[in-house]
């Protein structure tokens, strides 16, 4: 299998994880004599971050960019990424934070740069010499230490890294926030299912298993929610004043149910988008509730 849809999954994970935490901006393009992209540039909101938002959520304390690799990468891949950076630099106060996410552990790269394990990081987290001055980042996702807190950086692992993390989404508690990212790499991975090669076929099995496990869950939600509406629906067409907008009401905390048991929380902005909805919008985002691969764009 080529590494696009890999690549595909890893910027849709990072995009999800971190939109809470500032902006996430996907392919960002910057000049470095010719037009380079930027696999994922993050601003910070300036918010204090929650602890509970593990790994990931420690990396994007600063401006940084994120550069995923399905396999071990080159010294020519960190040569392009460090122009990237270098470009992007110009004008600021400070370098923003080059983050290389490893799959497969880049020996020559490590030796070159000099790179060594990080004071205050987890295993496997391995910073240059000269971070101060050119902050860069090596994450070889095979080495993490198996916690929820390094879940999504492990997703974007390769291997029995990847296959075992796939495994550990289906254990997440039912409002962990780290559902909406796995579940938005997952959706990108599992839509390329058929073009797994046969070394891949325990994870297209985990993958699978995990996304019939999350339907399975969104469809039984359905169901307890289809009879809570009805009861809303019944107590507001019993009313002489007031019916259409029980209806509304109803629908509208059936829909936020059910993106919940998709997506994970639903940010504050986006609840309140839905609560002020019209009966005929809410209709069209259940209408697109299970065939949207996004909440936003179920909310469109």
């Amino acid at each position: 299998m080529t590494r696009v849809p890999y690549d595909q999954a890893a910027k849709a994970l990072l995009q999800t994880a971190l939109a809470p935490l500032g902006r996430a901006e996907v392919q960002c393009e910057v000049s470095a004599g010719e037009p380079q992209w930027v696999d994922v540039l993050f601003e910070p909101d300036g918010a204090p971050h929650d602890d509970a938002h593990g790994l990931l959520a420690d990396m994007a304390r600063t401006a940084s960019l994120f550069e995923p690799f399905r396999d071990a990468p080159s010294t020519d891949d960190l040569l392009g990424c460090l122009r990237k950076q270098l470009a992007l630099a110009r004008g600021r106060e400070a370098v923003p934070v080059l983050w290389i996410i490893a799959g497969g552990r880049p020996d020559a790269l490590l030796r070159g740069m000099k790179m060594r394990p990080t004071p205050g990081w987890p295993r496997g987290v391995y910073a240059s010499p000269s971070r101060e001055v050119l902050p860069v980042f090596v994450v070889v996702t095979s080495e993490l230490p198996v916690t929820r807190g390094t879940l999504l950086l492990r997703l974007m692992g390769a291997g029995t890294t990847l296959v075992r993390a796939v495994r550990e989404t289906r254990a997440l508690p039912e409002n962990a926030w780290e559902r909406r990212p796995a579940m938005a790499a997952l959706t990108v991975l599992r839509s390329r299912i058929d073009s797994l090669d046969p070394p891949e076929t325990e994870l297209a099995m985990e993958i699978n298993e995990t996304y019939e496990q999350w339907e399975e869950r969104v469809k039984s939600a359905a169901r307890a929610v289809a009879i809570a509406e009805g009861l809303a629906r019944g107590i507001a067409e019993g009313r002489v004043e007031g019916k259409a907008e029980g209806k509304a009401e109803g629908k509208g905390e059936a829909l936020l149910r059910l993106l919940a048991q998709r997506f994970g929380p639903i940010p504050p902005q986006l609840e309140h988008r839905i609560r002020a909805a019209s009966e005929h919008e809410l209709d069209a985002m259940l209408d697109r509730l299970f065939t949207a691969s996004s909440l936003e764009e179920t909310i469109r």
